[in-house]
């Protein structure tokens, strides 16, 4: 479980959560750099699906419901100091949900890594929600 992991840094100290999203970022620039803006930001969502699928299962009560669910993702992402999370409005009849995130790590310097960054998030979050509820997610900004 990804709760197990601690994040480290080469003598052992754990790294700060602002740290390791701005070595995420810079990864993401290489990628895109490297490869290409459009295949940085299908590896940049995959990569998040993968660590949102992981999160869930390692932080979450998957079990728990959708009124419980979500605060206790909200103060997940709060307590690693990772994203703030707000729903806006979610509709249980289609299952249209509209989430606003703040990153906090802002003004990073990284603007040519925007793209991969939104889509690894985006990403995240489809992996949480597909973890939750057992079904594929595409979330998409607006």
């Amino acid at each position: 479980m990804i709760r197990d992991r601690e994040k480290r840094d080469s003598r052992g100290a754990e790294m700060p959560a602002a740290a390791h999203r701005l070595m995420w970022r810079v990864t993401l620039r290489a990628l895109g750099d490297e490869f290409g803006r459009e295949r940085a930001t299908r590896f940049s969502r995959t990569a998040g699906v993968l660590f949102g699928n992981e999160f869930a299962r390692g932080f979450l009560d998957l079990e728990a419901d959708f009124r419980t669910f979500v605060p206790s993702l909200q103060k997940a992402l709060a307590d690693l100091k990772v994203d703030t999370l707000r729903i806006e409005s979610f509709n249980p009849d289609t299952g249209n949900l509209v989430i606003t995130g703040e990153e906090s790590l802002d003004g990073d310097g990284l603007p040519a890594a925007h793209e991969t960054i939104r889509a690894y998030d985006r990403g995240f979050v489809d992996g949480v929600l597909e973890a939750y509820t057992g079904r594929r997610h595409e979330g998409w900004d607006v």
